[in-house]
């Protein structure tokens, strides 16, 4: 997937993402949600930013859940199996701290895989301001 010039990837492996629930990660660059609830969050300043997904389709319209900056939103998925850059915000504060939860919602008839986050070239990837120390 090509990047704008003023793009600038955060890879799904990327150290400063936090990672809950059941996620399949055989391959790091690519980890595929499968059970609802499962997410990646991540703190950061930018003015805007989107996702990259490949939504593996069963059947029905697929979404994915979003908070961002405390607002929950969802975004619905292509469903022809292709990689997929989405918008979730082109109207960023640019030098506030914003953070963003992405999460596999209630549907049992896909699973998608992530690819990463995309934010504007100047904006920078903030440490999480909790993360988990125990796991079950």
């Amino acid at each position: 997937m090509d990047l704008k010039e003023d793009e600038k990837l955060i890879s799904s492996d990327a150290e400063k993402l936090s990672y809950s629930g059941r996620i399949d990660f055989s391959d790091p660059k690519s980890p595929v949600f499968i059970f609802p609830g499962s997410s990646v969050s991540m703190s950061f300043t930018s003015s805007r930013l989107k996702i990259i997904v490949k939504n593996n389709h069963g059947y029905y319209d697929n979404y994915l859940g979003y908070i961002l900056d405390g607002v929950q939103k969802k975004v619905l998925l292509s469903n022809d199996n292709s990689l997929d850059k989405i918008t979730l915000a082109d109207d960023l504060q640019k030098d506030k701290r914003h953070e963003v939860i992405l999460f596999k919602r209630q549907d049992g008839c896909h699973e998608f895989t992530f690819y990463g986050f995309v934010i504007s070239e100047e904006g920078e990837v903030i440490s999480p301001s909790k993360k988990f120390r125990r796991c079950i």
